[in-house]
């Protein structure tokens, strides 16, 4: 009795695992290239297909030597790498119409299409298949904005590009009332409080162990972001600045004095991930990431004076110390900004830096910067 009980339980798993394979089996073949000529008759096998020239697909079966070639009146659809093409007309540019295979780069109710060739780059189709122009692009995606408050201005953010269109397109038929990003890059105006951190052996005639000196100081420079368009919130945030840093400082004990001046042109760089906020008009963000600078035309000096039982002794040394140029550590900031315009915004940011050089020197700036955005492109 106990045989046949297991015998029963067996054949039950073993159905269920049958069961579980053709399940996966029929979701690998909605993945993998095949051709589909109608809504009940497909073919899987190799695809061979160029991007450039979409006016045709060959197709070669499993175990067959033997490849077919369609043209885009001979199938519904083919899937290849991943991707849906569907035959359509486009337009070339003397005006007439040709069939092509086209890349479905989204699909929902309003599906987009890309064209490597003709006149147009882009089509839509909602219940009709028509070109999405270059020069008429934004009031077509103003028609589809209604259904999101903040895409009343916003849609203008949408460049003429792969990425920008399809994050448009894609939010839409998703129904989601996220910002639209756009390209940002443009001048910074930085300010700095920055701590020099002078280690014990630092130089010779140093009888004041580690000290810091400090000096306020503005640099310019250039940033910029870039766009991860599969997670909008998500930047890679990039800043370059230059600066001319002057320190001094004077140190005192009972029996010597030293006077301490130091300066440096300092050419500054970061690369950090930037998080921003999804707020409509006033949006806060963080980042953090390396960062490395390069000293150069430094210049060291020092005023050294002794007191002595029989008189005061003075002398001025430069060059004291030996200053490495490379620079390596990491930044950090917290900003908020300000969109006052279709790609236009300017950004405020407080941000801390903490760089170190192979000679056990340290340099820690803490910076307000002004961020102006340039829409150039």
């Amino acid at each position: 009795m106990d045989f046949f009980y297991k015998n029963h339980i067996l054949k039950k798993v073993s159905f269920l695992i049958l069961i579980a394979l053709m399940i996966c089996q029929a979701g690998l073949s909605q993945t993998r290239d095949h051709i589909i000529l109608s809504d009940t008759i497909s073919f899987g096998g190799q695809i061979l297909f160029n991007y450039e020239n979409p006016y045709i697909v060959r197709h070669k079966k499993p175990g067959s030597n033997v490849i077919k070639t369609y043209m885009p009146r001979d199938i519904s659809r083919f899937v290849y790498e991943g991707k849906t093409f569907y035959p359509k007309q486009v337009i070339e540019k003397d005006g007439s119409k040709i069939s092509v295979f086209l890349e479905a780069i989204e699909q929902g109710d309003v599906k987009l299409y890309y064209s490597p060739i003709g006149i147009h780059s882009f089509y839509w189709e909602k219940d009709t298949f028509l070109p999405l122009p270059k020069n008429n692009y934004l009031n077509i995606l103003e028609s589809l904005s209604e259904q999101c408050n903040r895409w009343e201005n916003q849609y203008k953010n949408v460049n003429y590009s792969k990425n920008s269109l399809l994050f448009f397109f894609e939010n839409y038929n998703k129904n989601k009332c996220i910002n639209i990003p756009y390209v940002s890059f443009g001048l910074s105006i930085n300010y700095s409080f920055s701590t020099l951190h002078m280690p014990a052996d630092s130089y010779n005639e140093n009888l004041f162990g580690d000290y810091e000196i400090d000096a306020g100081f503005f640099s310019f420079g250039f940033y910029g972001d870039y766009l991860l368009w599969d997670y909008p919130k998500y930047r890679i945030l990039y800043n370059i600045s230059f600066g001319k840093p002057s320190y001094s400082k004077e140190l005192k004990s009972p029996i010597v004095r030293h006077d301490v001046k130091f300066d440096y042109n300092f050419l500054y760089f970061d690369l950090s991930y930037k998080y921003v906020f999804n707020t409509k008009t006033f949006r806060p963000y963080f980042n953090i990431g390396p960062a490395a600078g390069y000293a150069d035309n430094t210049s060291s000096y020092m005023y050294h004076v002794s007191f002595n039982p029989d008189a005061i002794t003075g002398r001025i040394k430069e060059d004291f110390t030996d200053f490495s140029p490379f620079h390596y550590g990491f930044t950090a900031g917290v900003g908020v900004e300000y969109h006052f315009q279709p790609r236009r915004h300017i950004s405020l940011q407080f941000g801390t830096s903490r760089l170190y050089n192979t000679n056990h020197f340290k340099i820690i700036n803490n910076t307000l910067s002004l961020k102006i955005n340039l829409w150039l492109i």
